[in-house]
């Protein structure tokens, strides 16, 4: 099993949201939080949390295989087809009331 370069790994963080990070445990955040105060820099598989500037995030290159990330990205594809399908749905849908609204019209019309 081939493991994943880490820039390749944090486009697809990116891409994917947070489904490839895990939380940092409390002690390991306030040593994050001291480097920061020193001036210092975040090792590159750590980000610290927009929403909160005490809570850092972890990449976990070790625990995900490129085939691992292949089927996540296979995952979200799915989820991005079924909304679509959805979307279509819903689109024909309309259509065709408007189509029948538009002829119950016409032919009271008559």
């Amino acid at each position: 099993m081939s493991k994943l370069h880490p820039n390749a790994q944090k486009q697809l963080v990116y891409f994917l949201g947070n489904d490839l990070e895990v939380i940092c445990s409390e002690e390991k955040s306030n040593e994050y939080i001291e480097i920061l105060k020193n001036k210092g820099k975040l090792p590159p598989n750590i980000r610290q949390s927009s929403e909160d500037l005490n809570r850092f995030y972890k990449m976990a290159p070790e625990e995900y295989t490129t085939e691992d990330l292949q089927a996540l990205l296979q995952l979200q594809h799915t989820q991005y087809t079924r909304t679509i399908k959805n979307c279509l749905v819903f689109i024909t849908t309309l259509v065709v009331i408007s189509l029948v609204i538009s002829l119950l019209g016409l032919l009271s019309a008559m």
